[in-house]
């Protein structure tokens, strides 16, 4: 039952979607360089406006060298911390959380479709227990 409510929602969604005209994009920019008005139409060149003007307004903070050491030494006590809690992995609760994906879902920053991971589910608990095993004892995460 709850199934198909699900389902029957997804159409309803879809078709309201559909319907929908609204289109949202970013409309001329006006701005003034070297005193002049210009305005900006192209998408690109409105991404560069766009950017310009956020890094003008937003000031990275500056972290003394020692400070940043100070970072790291918090984060490597934090991660010994957790080497210390005795965390294990089991190959029943990975695959009770990729069974539990929403395979209609759009991909996350991996890039990886939900539907990929849900299906491969039974093959991949055993590499995934272990990356995630080698990342704990490591203590760091994998660039891919």
């Amino acid at each position: 039952m709850l199934r198909q409510q699900k389902g029957t929602r997804k159409k309803f969604w879809t078709y309201v979607k559909n319907k929908t005209v609204l289109k949202f994009s970013v409309g001329d920019l006006k701005t003034i360089d070297n005193g002049i008005e210009v305005t900006i139409t192209d998408d690109m060149e409105k991404a560069s406006a766009f950017c310009k003007y956020f890094s003008s307004v937003f000031t990275k903070a500056d972290v003394s060298p020692e400070q940043r050491l100070n970072l790291r030494a918090d984060t490597t006590e934090l991660i010994a911390d957790a080497t210390e809690l005795d965390i294990e992995f089991h190959e029943e609760k990975i695959l009770k959380m990729l069974e539990k994906l929403n395979v209609s879902k759009s991909p996350g920053p991996d890039g990886l479709h939900p539907r990929i991971l849900y299906e491969t589910r039974s093959k991949i608990t055993t590499p995934l227990k272990l990356i995630f095993e080698a990342s704990l004892k490591l203590k760091e995460l994998p660039h891919d």
